[in-house]
């Protein structure tokens, strides 16, 4: 820390006093760091799908009483099937010759056919 008094003798003595000034804090302070740990890779946890979401018990609800869905994906593409399984992140879209896994936040409509 730097009191009033020494930062009134640098800025005194100009520019470059303060800048070795500044230099000489910033040594010293990587010197009093320890040494960081290697960096931990950050896993990606992916959340739960969360049940008390209605969305998410409506799409339950059409998985356990089969019956045809119309998805509207946002390119545009109209998908029809059933589904059969959801994650938090895709969903499984079955129909008589394909399945299809679709992300989830690539659908901007899902209606029953």
């Amino acid at each position: 820390m730097i009191t009033k008094g020494e930062a009134t003798k640098l800025y005194e003595k100009g520019v470059d006093a303060v800048y070795l000034y500044l230099i000489e804090l910033e040594k010293k302070y990587k010197q009093e760091q320890p040494k960081a740990a290697a960096p931990v890779a950050v896993v990606a946890t992916n959340p739960e799908l969360d049940v008390t979401l209605p969305s998410v018990r409506a799409l339950h609800r059409l998985m356990r009483n089969p019956q045809p869905v119309r998805l509207t994906l946002k390119t545009g593409d109209v998908l029809t099937g059933s589904i059969r399984w959801i994650d938090p992140q895709c969903l499984c879209l079955e129909d008589p010759t394909t399945v299809t896994v679709i992300w989830q936040r690539a659908i901007a409509c899902l209606q029953s056919a």
